[in-house]
């Protein structure tokens, strides 16, 4: 046990330069010769995660094949990451349609799962999503249910987001006295 944890640290360790570096090909090499599946699956969710801005066809190759390694392994809690991470990737882009279905993928996994973080971030990418689109009242649906989901993990940082982009909302729609009172 101590050896595989000092492996995977050591990997680890190994990635962070490139990561800083920006040496994706060094990365990439280093990714595609982890010490096991699970540390190679996280070390591409961390490069998708890193470089999905700039890089669309191959932070959404690797997203992929972290997608399909999880799968492999039957691991719901790696499944519905590399799905939201793919999300990611399109919403970055502007392809919004296609981030949706990845969160709606990764959305049934966590309510599975009963993953009240995972569903709460989701809910609010979707809720981000709906706002693009400017349905605001799908849009309102899905941060009400983000902040349902945060509350039950504590998670301040996503209260804080939701309860914005509601005030943010009413904001846009000229209800002022609605904005402020989502928000206190």
């Amino acid at each position: 046990m101590k050896q595989k944890f000092l492996k995977k640290s050591i990997f680890i360790a190994v990635l962070i330069p490139y990561l800083l570096l920006g040496n994706t090909d060094s990365f990439l090499d280093a990714i595609n010769h982890a010490p096991d599946v699970e540390t190679r699956i996280k070390s591409r969710l961390e490069y998708v995660l890193a470089y999905s801005k700039t890089d669309f066809e191959n932070t959404r190759f690797q997203a992929q094949k972290a997608l399909a390694e999880a799968q492999q392994i039957s691991s719901p809690q790696l499944t519905s990451q590399a799905l939201f991470e793919l999300s990611e990737v399109y919403y970055k882009h502007s392809q919004f349609d296609s981030s949706g279905i990845f969160l709606n993928k990764a959305l049934v996994i966590a309510l599975e799962q009963a993953d009240y973080n995972l569903e709460a971030q989701v809910l609010s990418k979707l809720g981000s999503i709906r706002l693009f689109k400017r349905d605001h009242t799908q849009a309102i649906t899905y941060y009400t249910s983000a902040i349902e989901a945060a509350e039950k993990v504590d998670n301040y940082r996503l209260l804080g987001t939701c309860y914005s982009s509601i005030s943010n909302i009413f904001r846009l729609l000229g209800s002022y006295e609605k904005a402020l009172e989502s928000i206190i």
